[in-house]
């Protein structure tokens, strides 16, 4: 029986999670929604045959020297017959690319399905280039919400926040997810907003708003969403609170209407240059 081995487009995300879900269903394996598919979708392989998909894994490349091969899962119908190849068509292809360095991680079999393990010297956090990026973004950007508090013209940043909010918990990276929760802080202090609001209105976003939009055909857009609902949000929990403790808002909204434009602009350009 031949199978094809090929990349996947956007329109095989549908039949991929399809593929997955009862996997999902059963707690074994950790949803990915759509938009979060499409954007690693480059780090796919799928295994077809007579045009339906029987199997897809991920290959994640983080150094030239460093790669991890994971979320490999075969059709119940098609396991034993040799479609796990696939993970060393996705090595091979990955070690011609990057000098046939041996650094890439093993399979181990659980009951059909194939959950990948690092080796004992090898962790996903290894790469000290990134790091250092992520340690000076944070660092940057906590530095231009002190400046940010005390210009006006200075865009606070929420949307940015939000992002990497989301960021840190999908990638399930507790340290970092810390230091952004800590720059919240920071950003509520300055502004004098009462302490841990972005957190509820961020996790009331995350799990609730961007959960329930990304089953729309949003994905091209999510990002300028998401701007535009974090100030809406943060609007609405101001008036809301000032309204239960008969406080006066000093919230201006053509401030924010500049702020929300200025961080979709930021966004955009973000996301078109990667």
């Amino acid at each position: 029986m031949a199978f094809l081995i090929e990349k996947p487009t956007i329109k095989d995300i549908p039949q991929m999670r399809a593929l997955v879900s009862d996997e999902v269903r059963r707690g074994v394996i950790l949803e990915r929604s759509e938009d979060e598919m499409a954007n690693a979708i480059r780090s796919y392989h799928i295994v077809r045959d007579n045009g339906d998909i029987v199997g897809f894994c991920a290959l994640y490349v983080y150094s030239p020297t460093l790669g991890e091969l994971r979320s490999l899962i075969v059709k119940e119908s098609h396991r034993n017959k040799g479609i796990a190849n696939l993970q060393r068509e996705a090595v091979s292809k990955a070690r011609i690319c990057y000098n046939r360095q041996k650094t890439f991680t093993k399979p181990q079999n659980m009951g059909g399905l194939y959950q990948m393990q690092t080796l004992s010297n090898m962790r996903r956090d290894s790469s000290y280039s990134q790091s250092l990026k992520n340690i000076l973004l944070l660092l940057g950007l906590f530095v231009y919400e002190c400046l940010a508090s005390m210009f006006v013209y200075l865009p606070p940043l929420l949307s940015v926040l939000f992002l990497l909010f989301r960021h840190y918990d999908q990638k399930e990276d507790f340290w970092q997810f810390c230091i952004i929760i800590a720059i919240m802080f920071v950003v509520e202090i300055f502004y004098d907003m009462p302490l841990w609001l972005l957190f509820v209105l961020f996790v009331v976003l995350r799990y609730i708003v961007i959960a329930w939009l990304t089953h729309f055909n949003v994905k091209y857009i999510i990002h300028i969403a998401q701007v535009i609902l974090t100030y809406i949000g943060l609007y609405v929990a101001l008036v809301c609170i000032s309204i239960i403790t008969h406080a006066t808002l000093d919230l201006n909204p053509i401030v924010l209407v500049y702020y929300c434009l200025f961080e979709i602009i930021l966004v955009s350009i973000y996301e078109y240059t990667i």
